[in-house]
């Protein structure tokens, strides 16, 4: 329900917006929360009906999936390529179907909805789970990407911008869900060598690694109002490795953009999605159309 509530407080503040006060719940009427509801409803409706993302299935296999990941492990468990315990902590144990909601962009103009699935306790959320943490590695290295406010600090803190130079922010539009699969797939791809030694053992190849987040990839199946559908593109949002593809292909999508970039470029920084550069300001209007090129 706090999403409900965080859309009335959305809803009420639009309404209010030229009293210049804050809106609380005590200054939304009920007519305000009907409204509200409606406009959640409307929005996810139509999220929903967008044919080339979202497909109808008539039922969910949730037995038929969950079958097929313990059958995928089981055979590598049967030739000894995963430990007993690596097979404990990725099989499902008894799964549920996962839930979609939308979480609200309170920044963004219209409050626009995020989609969120709820994996826990899906088919493969314990696979996904260990398999965010064998890819891991990759990313925690990255020399762009920023943990904390105190980080990027310590790297702006000596930085001289000179007169013709400007500090810009480029924004990743929806960064989760508007990453083709097939880009993430070959991101992860060449990403997989370098994150060897997280698994018990090291005799998975490869493309017996690939199958596995292939498998987490292609079974997005989900709940909403009573109907089911699957998520035919796009990475989803709420699965334990989701974050992490996302951040290999933002990786692999700056090595080659920035190997390209403007000479001028003195500074790219990123946390997730919001992007920190410093460039001439002549050069920022191209190297903009380049990045959405």
């Amino acid at each position: 329900m706090s999403h409900l509530i965080a859309l009335v407080l959305a809803y009420a503040k639009g309404l209010h917006s030229g009293l210049g006060k804050f809106i609380s719940l005590k200054d939304v009427t009920l007519e305000d929360l009907t409204e509200a509801t409606d406009d959640y409803e409307r929005k996810a409706t139509t999220l929903l009906q967008d044919r080339n993302t979202y497909e109808v299935v008539p039922y969910y296999p949730t037995s038929k999936l969950q079958k097929r990941v313990e059958g995928e492990l089981r055979k590598l468990k049967e030739v000894h390529l995963i430990t007993e315990r690596e097979w404990e902590r990725m099989r499902p144990g008894d799964s549920v179907i996962p839930k979609f909601y939308d979480s609200l962009k309170m920044h963004k103009e219209g409050v626009p909805l995020r989609p969120i699935i709820a994996f826990r306790g899906s088919p493969t959320y314990n696979l996904a789970s260990v398999l965010a943490k064998r890819l891991r590695p990759s990313v925690v290295n990255s020399i762009r990407m920023l943990k904390n406010l105190s980080e990027f600090l310590e790297k702006i803190r000596d930085i001289r911008v000179e007169s013709d130079e400007v500090m810009v922010s480029f924004d990743v539009k929806s960064m989760f869900t508007s990453l083709p699969q097939d880009l993430v797939k070959r991101a992860v791809l060449s990403a997989m060598d370098e994150t060897r030694g997280y698994l018990d053992n090291e005799n998975l190849s490869t493309s017996e690694l690939m199958r596995l987040v292939n498998l987490c990839l292609d079974s997005t199946i989900f709940n909403f109002r009573d109907t089911v559908c699957h998520q035919r593109i796009e990475t989803p949002v709420g699965s334990p490795i989701s974050v992490i593809l996302a951040e290999i292909t933002m990786e692999r999508f700056e090595n080659e953009i920035l190997s390209a970039a403007p000479t001028s470029l003195k500074l790219w920084t990123r946390y997730v999605d919001d992007v920190f550069a410093i460039l001439k300001d002549r050069d920022v209007d191209g190297f903009l159309e380049q990045l959405n090129g």
